[in-house]
C-alpha cells in the first residue's frame, strides 16, 4: 500500500470523529432544508466506508490483519441489521434500510480499528470535543428565544422542546471523557482549562431545553463520580464546579431552571400518568411478534393504537426492531465498555470515577430515551472509551492486558 494512503487514514480519522459530533447541529443549521443534510450523510458514510477500505488495505500489506474482539459485537450487528431491514424492507415494500445507524455503528470499528498511535487518539479525540463544542454554540446563539421554552413559533416554523435534543446528544457522547482525559497527572493547565470551558459549554446547551433525562442523569452521573473517586480533593471540586454552574445558569438562563423545576415537579407529582409508562407497556405487551426477529413493516405500529409514539428506551428500540439479536448484542457492547473502564479502577482511579460518570449518564438517557438510538457521537464516544487503556499514558502494562483481548 502507497505511504500517502497510510497518511492520509489519521486524517481521515479526524474528519470522522469531528463530523460525528458537528453532526447534531444540523438541525440548527439547516432547519427543514432536507437535501444538503442527507447529500453530507452519504458523504460521511462515504468517508467512513473510504477509512475501512484503507484501513483494511494497509492491515492486509503489514501483514497485520486480526479480528479485533472490541468490534465482534459490532460486526454481528451490523450484518444483523442489513439481513433483517433488507428482509423487512421487501416484506414490507418499503425501504426500512437504518442508513444513520449502519453509518453509526460503522463509525465505531473505524475508531477502534484505524487508530494506531496515542497521538492519532490524542487528535482524534479533541477533533470529537471540537465538534460537540461548536455544536452546542450554535443553538445557543442562533435559537436564544427559545432557550427555557418547551415550544415556539420562530419565524413561522413551530419548535418543540425536542430541538435540544441534539445539544444533549453531545454533552452525554463527550462530557465526562473531556474531563477524564484531563486526570493524568502531567497535564498542563491549559488542556484542563480547555476541558471544564468545553464541559460547561455543552452543559449549558444541554440545560436549554428543560430535559428531564438531562436533569436526572446529571445527578445520577454526580452521585457516581462522588462515590468511586473516594478523593476528597476532588469531591469538593465537583461540588464547586457544580454549585458555581447552577449558580450560572440561574444568572443567565432563569427560565430555563424554573421551567425544569417546574416539570420535574408535575412529573414526580403525577408519576402514574408518566406517558413513557404507557408507550413502554404498550410495546411490551406485543412483544410475541417481534421478540425473535424484530419488527416487520413499521416499527410504532408494535406500540400505542392510538398516536404511533416511538419506544422512548433505545433498549426497547434495538428489542423492537432488531428483536432478541439486536437488543443481546448492544448489550454485549456495553458489557465490554463497562469491562474497559473497570481496568482502571486500581490502575487510574480519577479516570475511572469520570469514565463510569460517562457511562451511568449514557445509561440514564438511553434507558429512558431512545435518543441516542442512531447517533454517530454515542457510538464514536463508545469506541473512543473502548480504546481508552490502549491509548493513554503510564499503560505498558496494561497493553499486555489489551493483546489478551485480540484474537491474531
Amino acid at each position: 500500500m502507497k505511504k500517502s494512503n497510510l497518511q492520509v487514514i489519521p486524517l481521515l480519522i479526524y474528519g470522522i470523529t469531528f463530523y460525528s459530533s458537528f453532526r447534531n447541529a444540523n438541525i440548527y443549521l439547516f432547519e427543514e432544508a432536507t437535501v444538503l443534510p442527507v447529500l453530507l450523510d452519504y458523504l460521511f458514510l462515504f468517508t467512513i466506508v473510504l477509512t475501512l477500505i484503507f484501513n483494511l488495505s494497509k492491515k492486509k500489506f503489514g501483514n497485520t490483519y486480526h479480528i479485533d474482539k472490541r468490534i465482534m459485537a459490532i460486526l454481528v450487528l451490523v450484518i444483523w441489521i442489513i439481513l433483517q431491514s433488507g428482509f423487512n424492507s421487501l416484506y414490507s415494500q418499503m425501504n426500512f434500510i437504518p442508513r444513520n445507524l449502519i453509518t453509526s455503528l460503522l463509525a465505531f470499528i473505524v475508531i477502534v480499528t484505524g487508530i494506531d498511535h496515542p497521538k492519532v487518539f490524542n487528535k482524534a479525540f479533541w477533533a470529537f470535543i471540537l465538534g460537540a463544542v461548536i455544536s452546542a454554540i450554535i443553538p445557543l446563539i442562533k435559537f436564544n428565544e427559545i432557550i427555557g421554552v418547551r415550544t415556539k413559533v420562530v419565524s413561522g416554523t413551530y419548535y418543540i422542546g425536542g430541538l435540544w435534543n441534539q445539544v444533549l446528544v453531545s454533552f452525554i457522547s463527550t462530557g465526562w471523557l473531556i474531563l477524564a482525559m484531563t486526570q493524568k497527572e502531567n497535564t498542563n493547565l491549559r488542556p484542563k482549562l480547555l476541558a471544564f470551558f468545553s464541559f460547561i459549554i455543552i452543559w449549558i446547551g444541554s440545560f436549554a431545553g428543560l430535559s428531564r433525562s438531562f436533569f436526572v442523569l446529571t445527578i445520577f452521573s454526580m452521585v457516581v463520580y462522588t462515590m468511586t473517586s473516594k478523593n476528597i480533593k476532588n469531591n469538593i471540586r465537583l461540588l464547586l464546579l457544580a454549585v458555581g454552574a447552577f449558580l450560572l445558569i440561574s444568572f443567565i438562563m432563569p427560565e430555563a431552571v424554573s421551567g425544569i423545576i417546574t416539570r420535574l415537579m408535575e412529573t414526580f407529582g403525577n408519576l402514574s400518568e408518566e406517558a413513557r409508562l404507557t408507550i413502554w407497556q404498550s410495546y411490551l405487551r406485543n412483544f410475541p411478534s417481534y421478540f425473535l426477529q424484530g419488527a416487520m413493516g413499521d416499527y410504532r405500529n408494535y406500540g400505542t393504537s392510538s398516536v404511533a409514539f416511538g419506544t422512548h428506551s433505545v433498549f426497547l428500540n434495538w428489542f423492537v426492531q432488531y428483536g432478541l439479536i439486536g437488543v443481546m448484542f448492544f448489550t454485549a457492547v456495553l458489557i465490554s465498555t463497562w469491562k474497559e473502564i473497570k481496568f482502571f479502577k486500581k490502575h487510574e482511579r480519577q479516570q475511572f470515577s469520570m469514565l463510569i460518570a460517562w457511562l451511568i449518564a449514557y445509561l440514564v438517557q438511553i434507558s429512558i430515551s431512545e435518543t441516542g438510538f442512531v447517533h454517530a457521537s454515542f457510538y464514536v464516544g463508545l469506541a473512543f472509551v473502548n480504546s481508552w487503556s490502549k491509548f493513554t499514558e503510564k499503560n505498558g502494562h496494561q497493553l499486555s492486558n489489551l493483546d489478551r483481548r485480540i484474537v491474531g
